[in-house]
């Protein structure tokens, strides 16, 4: 009795391992690694929540367009390590969430070109002050030194002052 279970067992892990062997054989036949069609599978399921994502909400805020942005990056990235034949079936859902990745990337870099230059006016505002300054210096030296005072100690006062 015991022999025939151990018999089975085996029978059974040698045609596990002779179908692990030929789905790895078929995926690199395919030009694949592994590793890619793992990620393609994970990202097929992330595809199927994406467009439901995409189909729910039309108006996202800042941090859930980071999100989806990225989502939607890797699983592109997964798509294109695979052969266009694995994915036909999910061509629509991957289109659709495409236009909405566009629209969504285009709407962040507009919210980002407005922070930028934002940013920029506010820094060519601290470059004026900065010029400014330095031209007060400048005069506050020249009056001091038109007023027959040692310059080295308006210097000095200078920094002590700055």
């Amino acid at each position: 009795m015991e022999g025939i279970l151990i018999t089975v067992a085996l029978v059974l892990l040698t045609i596990i391992i002779a179908i692990v062997s030929y789905m790895i054989y078929n995926i690199r036949m395919a030009g694949m690694e592994v590793n890619d069609f793992w990620d393609f599978i994970k990202s097929t399921e992330k595809l199927k929540k994406l467009y439901a994502f995409s189909k729910v909400y039309e108006n996202l805020d800042i941090q859930e367009q980071i999100i989806f942005i990225k989502e939607a990056e890797q699983v592109f990235s997964a798509f294109e390590k695979v052969p266009t034949k694995l994915w036909e079936d999910e061509y629509q859902k991957y289109m659709k969430v495409l236009n909405r990745y566009q629209k969504e990337k285009l709407k962040y870099w507009k919210v980002n070109e407005k922070v930028n230059r934002q940013k920029s006016a506010a820094g060519m505002i601290n470059i004026k002050i900065n010029k400014i300054g330095i031209i007060l210096i400048a005069i506050y030296i020249i009056i001091c030194a038109v007023k027959n005072t040692k310059i080295i100690s308006t210097l000095a006062k200078m920094g002590e002052i700055i």
